[in-house]
């Protein structure tokens, strides 16, 4: 039916997912390799670090030192990557890094009112 009709149908299959299309799953193989070496305590206190100021403020400050940061830390929206990896060095098993790198909402089910989400190999502890 669709042939009649459309030139081109896109299916969403998880292309990026499966074979890692997205920045955020080169950026995760960056962060979890070392913060798996931290202690608990030190991920705790560097999160709580990054979350004193707020993204905007981060923003600020990544501009005014852009002229002398090296490449790889001119990033764009600094304040927002803070935040995210603030979020994520908390997380002590790589299924909730995982999850909190590739969902936009911690609890998606809330959402959607009456909603809930199905069970899957990461959200299912009995798996």
């Amino acid at each position: 039916m669709a042939k009649q009709h459309v030139t081109v149908a896109l299916s969403g299959d998880g292309g990026d997912e499966l074979f890692g299309g997205y920045n955020r799953y080169m950026a995760a193989r960056k962060v979890r390799g070392p913060m798996q070496h931290l202690p608990a305590f030190a991920r705790h206190a560097a999160a709580g670090l990054l979350r004193a100021l707020p993204p905007a403020t981060w923003d600020k400050l990544f501009d005014w030192a852009r002229p002398v940061l090296p490449k790889r830390f001119q990033l764009s929206i600094p304040g927002e990557k803070a935040r995210k990896l603030a979020d994520v060095l908390t997380l002590s098993d790589c299924h909730a890094f995982y999850r909190q790198l590739t969902s936009h909402w911690t609890d998606p089910a809330s959402i959607v009112i009456g909603a809930t989400e199905p069970q899957t190999l990461l959200t299912d502890p009995a798996a």
